[in-house]
């Protein structure tokens, strides 16, 4: 096996018992034979790590194929993903979630469609697998036009990164990695950095991903104000990228559609308007016309920033 031949697949790992042991079947079941596996152990306090073990232990023609890292504690999926990009010896990068499952072939298509198109980015569609059914979800999305992609891509809700590949070149030469601390949206951030970077782009219509729903203790399940945080800080963070960059204005507003979402918790959940309206003032602007919400939400928040600037003007009054 040549470097030149060998995908990392990166799976990070963090209390997933349940799921894990079908994870990793689907794995070292590829047909694909040159893969590294960089399992990452975020320090999970369950038998994720013993199933694992016993997993890969029935599979010894692949066994010399897999590492597993282990985090001396709980460090998070952006600093366990920075590892994971760092330690992979692989000249593609994939990455799979610890409680989902691939179809058997799915690497195997990726990288000949990669090679076929002359592209440095793939990705393919995916199944959401719930109890008793499963749901395909398609994202058509071809990148003629970078402008136009993005201004598409930044507005969508699939900005993932396991269902991709690309070379590990692409991230090391553009110095692309996980904001340490951000572990919501990270793979919104690096995605889209990856696409723009990219100098071709090649979506392969065929679902061959399997993205559990049914896992409540997942962490994109579990919103609290440390994720909206990251999630918050991501958006700025990509937005703060992209503002040097030639292609700003005509994505602009897209980016700030992210930062308004992103955003809405100081509102709804800690009702501090004035937090709100502070970060990123120039969202409100795009408030009535952003994809993610509903009328509702437009009325609602538009609103809090008028009544906002009422305040203010009122608060300057000298009676």
């Amino acid at each position: 096996m040549t470097k030149e031949q060998c995908i990392s697949v990166i799976i990070p790992f963090h209390n997933v018992e349940k799921y894990i042991e079908k994870c990793a079947i689907s794995l070292l079941e590829q047909t694909y034979p040159y893969i590294e596996y960089v399992f990452i152990n975020d320090c999970s306090t369950d038998r994720s790590l013993i199933i694992l073990t016993e997993t890969i232990n029935r599979y010894p023609k692949r066994k010399y194929q897999v590492k597993i890292l282990s985090n001396s504690e709980n460090k998070g999926t952006a600093y366990t993903r920075n590892l994971g990009l760092s330690t992979a010896s692989g000249y593609y990068i994939g990455w799979v979630d610890a409680d989902d499952w691939i179809d058997s072939n799915m690497y195997e298509i990726l990288l000949k469609n990669m090679i076929y198109h002359n592209a440095d980015l793939v990705w393919c569609d995916y199944f959401h697998e719930y109890l008793d059914t499963s749901h395909k979800v398609s994202a058509p999305l071809q990148q003629v036009n970078k402008i136009q992609f993005l201004q598409k891509y930044l507005v969508t809700s699939q900005t993932y990164l396991w269902n991709t590949l690309a070379p590990k070149k692409l991230y090391k030469s553009n110095k692309i990695s996980f904001c340490n601390g951000c572990n919501m949206w990270e793979d919104y951030n690096v995605s889209t950095k990856l696409h723009y970077f990219a100098s071709k782009s090649f979506h392969i219509d065929q679902a061959l991903y399997h993205y559990q729903q049914t896992n409540q203790k997942s962490l994109c399940k579990t919103i609290n104000y440390k994720s909206n945080i990251s999630q918050l800080e991501n958006a700025l963070e990509l937005y703060n990228f992209f503002s040097d960059k030639n292609m700003f204005h005509e994505i602009k507003r897209q980016l700030l559609y992210r930062v308004l979402l992103a955003k809405q918790f100081y509102l709804y959940n800690d009702k501090d308007i004035t937090k709100y309206v502070s970060i990123c003032p120039e969202c409100s602007r795009y408030i009535l016309s952003c994809p993610f919400y509903g009328f509702k939400a437009k009325l609602v928040e538009w609103f809090a920033v008028k009544l906002h600037s009422i305040i203010l003007r009122l608060a300057n009054i000298h009676i």
